[in-house]
């Protein structure tokens, strides 16, 4: 069976301020239609922020509850100048929950971060290395060697590869360090 809570009028738990469990679920259900989205806000806030829990931590996380579930329906700013304007702060970061979200969304963003970083330094080292293959080996050297230099992705390789063309007296020769270093033939 589907719940809707939106169909749920949600004024009688507001006056019963019961049962605990679904007072969080009260902005995202039915008001009475004299009262405006944000008035329904406020009086669903009071409400929450009057419940007696046993302690200050409880207090907090069914704060922060009803703060979440709220904003499904409103905008967080709402939300939270409510809970400024009755003096009640919520450290969300603290919310196992939501602190549990934000470091794994700050280390995927490290990730892909650091990836960025390895593309940018291998396309900045296979830029570099045609350089220096078109002044050490010429234009035929480029046009033999570019399409095997693309296909390189690794910056550490590449630097190496750059050292190694500065080096070599001819495109034979470091066609031959890149057959040594398994990077193939054309």
């Amino acid at each position: 069976q589907v719940i809707r809570i939106a169909e749920i009028d949600g004024q009688p738990l507001l006056e019963r301020k019961s049962p605990l469990g679904l007072l969080p679920l009260t902005p995202l259900m039915k008001h009475p239609e004299e009262v405006s989205k944000a008035e329904w806000l406020d009086r669903c806030t009071q409400t929450v922020l009057e419940i007696p829990l046993e302690s200050e931590e409880k207090k907090r996380d069914y704060i922060a509850c009803f703060c979440i579930l709220s904003n499904l329906v409103y905008e967080m700013d709402l939300v939270q100048k409510l809970m400024k304007e009755v003096q009640t702060m919520i450290d969300f970061e603290n919310i196992p929950l939501i602190k549990m979200y934000t470091e794994k969304a700050r280390l995927e963003e490290r990730e892909k971060a650091l990836e960025e970083l390895r593309e940018a330094e291998a396309k900045a080292y296979t830029d570099a290395l045609i350089r220096v293959i078109d002044r050490e080996f010429g234009k035929r050297g480029v046009e033999e060697l570019e399409p095997r230099i693309h296909a390189i992705k690794d910056g550490q390789t590449l630097a190496s590869l750059i050292s190694s063309a500065l080096s070599l007296p001819s495109v034979e020769e470091f066609k031959r360090i890149l057959e040594q270093n398994g990077l193939g033939k054309n």
